[in-house]
């Protein structure tokens, strides 16, 4: 499967969602109407970016990603709007955005578990001041 399946963004009362190990390319705009989803599992999919409706998705607790090279999914600038979430994985933190994502991570008050692939040196200390807070 290498397209979203069009009905499933009708069920309104979807918590748990998992493409896993598809051939999935990108996540729909329409995703936003998935309001009660708590758990979206995209990992070994050929997802890459994600939609920025997905910061529409307040009651998402657990985000996996883990792309099938093995590295991770580039993570929205918008991360710390998903305010309920615990878990995220695995997200990569490239040179291009480090610094923002990393300050955006550190708005994820509830957050329990955190995979992150290629840290940088220099990002180490942007992402270690918020969680001193």
């Amino acid at each position: 499967m290498d397209t979203f399946p069009d009905g499933v963004c009708k069920l309104l009362h979807l918590r748990y969602l998992s493409m896993r190990g598809t051939s999935l390319k990108a996540i729909p705009k329409s995703i936003k109407k998935l309001r009660n989803l708590e758990t979206l599992d995209l990992r070994y999919t050929l997802v890459e970016d994600l939609t920025v409706e997905i910061a529409g998705l307040q009651k998402l607790r657990y985000l996996h990603l883990k792309s099938v090279n093995g590295l991770g999914c580039k993570a929205p600038t918008y991360i710390g709007k998903l305010s309920s979430l615990q878990k995220l994985g695995t997200i990569d933190v490239d040179e291009s955005n480090g610094n923002i994502i990393l300050g955006e991570v550190g708005k994820l008050t509830q957050l329990k578990t955190l995979y992150i692939a290629r840290l940088r040196g220099e990002d180490r200390m942007t992402f270690a001041l918020p969680l001193q807070n």
